[in-house]
């Protein structure tokens, strides 16, 4: 009878190794369908970028620049989200990398904001 406790054990803990090994390779495959790029935000409120941050950022191979559009805050008196802080500056920015509007919304408007309104920011 402890024969076969032996032999069950061995077994258990055989396939239980055997299990983990499996799983740790599967874990390690390889996934060419991810592709990583470089990308930078541009949190400014003025869009403008001199000879340097523009030859950098070529020179980087950035492809994407996600560029602050503005800030959706709350405004306690009336109850309503408004965007503030608009960005300014030249909309013809000579870049080899895709611009990505961006825009924050402040905490204090994810607070206040009615549920039914979120869709509307």
């Amino acid at each position: 009878m402890r024969t076969a406790h032996i032999v069950v054990y061995l077994l258990v803990d055989t396939l239980f190794f055997l299990v983990i090994v499996v799983i740790s390779i599967g874990g390690c495959a390889r996934r060419d369908h991810r592709r990583v790029s470089t990308a930078f935000y541009y949190w400014r409120t003025e869009l403008k970028l001199s000879a340097d941050e523009k030859s950098r950022i070529d020179a980087m191979g950035v492809e994407r620049l996600y560029v602050r559009f503005f800030d959706i805050d709350w405004d306690v008196s009336t109850s309503t989200a408004y965007p503030v802080s608009p960005l300014r500056g030249s909309s013809d920015i000579d870049l080899h990398a895709e611009i990505v509007p961006t825009i924050f919304i402040t905490n204090r408007t994810l607070q206040y904001i009615p549920r039914p309104d979120v869709n509307d920011l």
